[in-house]
């Protein structure tokens, strides 16, 4: 090893290698640390944005709902309201049954739970809009 025989230290230019290793090394693991975080935080952002529901339709435009009134009952701020054709409408099965006249939805009630697509059975919700109005019709061809 050689020694500066004055501050019996190691050579300069090799403290300078060792630090530019170092600070290498710091800089690829918080490089790989930072990446980590950012692709968590993306995974993280899309899985808590909540949205208001939709109902989903085929490529004819027809939906799936047989107007059961499940994700009315279970809506804690009753943000949901079903209008049936039919007043006495039951569905002939539990995935098939008539599709609903209007299916409003208030916004200004919503809380974006998911409560609803999650009891939906024949799943015709999903959570994906937002609406600039306060009480939308998601029936309705607009």
């Amino acid at each position: 090893m050689i020694v500066n025989l004055e501050n019996k230290e190691k050579i300069p230019l090799v403290n300078k290698i060792k630090r530019q290793f170092q600070g290498l090394y710091i800089e690829l693991i918080s490089g790989f640390v930072n990446r980590r975080i950012f692709a968590d935080s993306v995974k993280l952002k899309t899985f808590f944005q909540l949205k208001y529901p939709k109902l989903k339709v085929d490529g004819i435009g027809n939906t799936s709902c047989i107007s059961c009134g499940l994700c009315e009952d279970i809506c804690p701020t009753k943000a949901i309201n079903i209008q049936k054709a039919n007043m006495i409408n039951f569905p002939n099965s539990l995935t098939t049954g008539e599709s609903p006249l209007h299916f409003y939805l208030n916004v200004n009630n919503c809380v974006k739970c998911g409560l609803c697509q999650d009891v939906c059975y024949v799943d015709a919700l999903e959570l994906t809009e937002n609406y600039s109005l306060k009480k939308v019709d998601l029936v309705s061809k607009s």
